[in-house]
């Protein structure tokens, strides 16, 4: 999941365009203990067959090429904005966005496609959204361990739909007037991170039947704050819980567990300063964290010995890098992607004791990425670039291939 400011979409999503306000100038965070190796790196696999194999994974990830699937959206005339990736049980990309006539100022309809290896289709054959006067925007995936789909996003209000069975099925309204991130539990429940107006952004769980009542705000932390920008900001799954990144007023950034209803603080706080945080879990318990602070981008790496996420080498971009997203594989290695103002989106990997960059995906103008790892433990993006004419963003999406 992630949270990012949407600076350079055409008006896309204008009714989420509380989210901007979010300052953009932060003080860089203080130094946390640095990573120094992948010693927390187990030697094996999970026992789960459905778990990659670490062969012929390169021992340098210069290896990696990336290969564009067929353009989206579909017909090449349409604009799309807001993207998220996701893979599924069958190791299929699965892709949604926004998508808007030419002529339109925001997102209309909206669906989720999947790529089959050769070609893409919408999945369950028809929108979740047909082509309306209504916007619709920030959809998010989540896949279960069950290899159930899910995805939250707002059109006339939060929306969370489940696709199984070949059948998209609408579950009741969340308790939000908007939703900003899903994330699937070991129940194969979903739980959505939402806002209502003028209170910070809150955790609600579907427990097979209705939404639990929001959270309560995490007192001994971000009574502080008020509005959007505070609260529950990212969220993955983890145990039989889920994990989060909080930010305060302050606006500092820590991580919690959420079990059985309840809080708990897991670690001391990530930074003292961030914003557009993200969050990623990993089937056997890895977790990776990243985040833009003072005109850069960061990244940590949860360490069970400590119970702390640990910096992984201070700064990772250049000057106004933003957006950063990290997906972490079941080897414990931590991808993160950003954008990076003069070049296409740069992607890197933690391993060996060090952040090693891979090859840019080749788009110019790129942006706003969102990030998932394959079966074959390899990251696959999707990202908005400007169309050739205009300034209309056109869907991108890369799938990591070893040379």
């Amino acid at each position: 999941m992630r949270f990012v400011v949407l600076a350079h979409v055409s008006v896309a999503a204008a009714f989420l365009a509380i989210a901007a306000c979010e300052d953009d100038a932060t003080v860089e965070p203080g130094p946390l203990p640095d990573a120094s190796s992948d010693a927390t790196a187990p030697t094996d696999a999970p026992a789960d067959s459905s778990t990659p194999i670490d062969a012929g994974t390169p021992a340098d990830w210069t290896k990696i090429t990336w290969e564009i699937l067929p353009s989206l959206p579909l017909d090449g005339v349409r604009a799309g904005s807001e993207c998220d990736v996701a893979v599924d049980a069958n190791d299929h990309v699965l892709v949604t966005y926004g998508e808007a006539a030419d002529g339109y100022a925001a997102p209309r309809s909206l669906g989720v496609f999947r790529h089959d290896g050769t070609a893409w289709s919408l999945l369950g054959g028809t929108p979740l959204v047909p082509d309306s006067g209504s916007i619709s925007g920030w959809p998010r995936l989540a896949v279960s361990k069950d290899g159930t789909v899910f995805i939250a996003y707002n059109h006339q209000g939060p929306r969370v739909a489940r696709f199984a069975a070949n059948t998209w099925t609408e579950l009741p309204a969340p308790p939000f007037t908007s939703v900003w991130g899903i994330a699937v539990d070991s129940a194969n429940m979903p739980s959505v991170i939402g806002d209502n107006t003028d209170v910070a952004r809150q955790l609600s769980r579907f427990d097979g039947a209705s939404w639990g009542a929001p959270t309560a705000p995490l007192t001994s932390f971000d009574a502080s704050g008020t509005f959007l920008l505070n609260g529950v900001l990212a969220v993955a799954p983890r145990g039989d819980g889920l994990v989060a990144l909080v930010r305060a007023g302050s606006p500092k950034l820590a991580p919690y567990t959420f079990t059985n209803n309840s809080w708990a603080p897991l670690g001391a706080e990530i930074a003292d300063n961030a914003e557009f945080p993200e969050i990623s879990a990993q089937g056997n318990g890895h977790l990776s964290a990243s985040w833009s602070a003072g005109n850069n981008v960061f990244a940590a790496r949860f360490d069970p010995a400590t119970q702390s996420f640990v910096s992984l080498g201070g700064a990772i971009g250049g000057p106004d890098s933003r957006y950063a997203v990290t997906a972490i594989d079941a080897f414990n290695r931590p991808f993160v992607a950003w954008r990076q103002p003069t070049d296409p989106l740069e992607v890197s990997i933690f391993v060996d004791g060090a952040w090693q960059a891979l090859p840019n995906p080749g788009v110019v103008r790129s942006t706003l990425p969102a990030i998932a790892i394959d079966r074959n433990g390899l990251p696959v993006l999707c990202f908005e670039a400007g169309r050739d004419a205009g300034i209309a963003s056109q869907i991108f999406v890369a799938r990591g291939v070893i040379k």
